[in-house]
């Protein structure tokens, strides 16, 4: 007898409650494996070509435009890549962050930690408010691991936080310069990167 035939005939009694729950334990089991086995060959993918890329001070990414005007990157290392790949990718050319970059900095953090539907000045002000323990998470952040790992974007979320840290402690942040790209809405939108 077939599992689904065996809970439709024995329809809710213990025996087939336990079979449908680990029936259903089952499939998310082999799902979250099946994510983890397409993150991982993804990591390695992107890992590579950071390797490739690290004998260069600078590099530009391959593009393509499509007929309908729309920007595709051909490597797995792009802005419009996974957290990994926005994480390891930085402007060669440095720029000071000015009257109010610190400010986009920090919400482009609070961004990455999931702090993201409010204004920019409450994102700001989030990290604000954060940054103690930010400090801790990102001087030990293996011990922190919980902290980076409940993030929307870990990767970027510790570059970003190593960045605000770099800034604040600098004597004038508006002359810090900072290498950052940040994310911001319509991530996905090729034309716009």
């Amino acid at each position: 007898v077939s599992a689904k035939a065996y809970m439709q005939e024995h329809k809710g009694t213990p025996e087939a409650n336990a079979l449908q729950e680990y029936m259903e334990a089952s499939r998310k089991y082999h799902v979250d494996l099946k994510e983890y086995a397409q993150h991982k060959r993804e990591m390695l993918r992107v890992k590579q070509q950071i390797r490739e890329c690290m004998q260069y001070p600078e590099f530009a990414l391959p593009t393509y435009v499509d007929t309908r005007g729309r920007l595709y990157y051909m490597t797995d290392l792009t802005p419009a890549g996974t957290d990994i790949a926005r994480a390891a990718l930085q402007f060669s050319s440095g720029v000071p962050l000015g009257e109010h970059g610190l400010m986009y900095l920090k919400a482009h953090l609070a961004n990455c930690l999931g702090y993201d539907s409010t204004s920019i000045a409450d994102r700001a002000a989030y990290v604000d408010r954060c940054i103690d323990r930010i400090k801790i998470a990102v001087g030990s952040p293996i011990e922190h691991a919980d902290y980076w790992g409940n993030a929307d974007a870990p990767l970027q979320a510790y570059v970003a936080a190593i960045d605000v840290i770099g800034a604040l402690a600098s004597q004038d942040s508006s002359r810090y310069v900072s290498r950052i790209i940040t994310q911001w809405d319509a991530t996905c939108s090729g034309l716009q990167h």
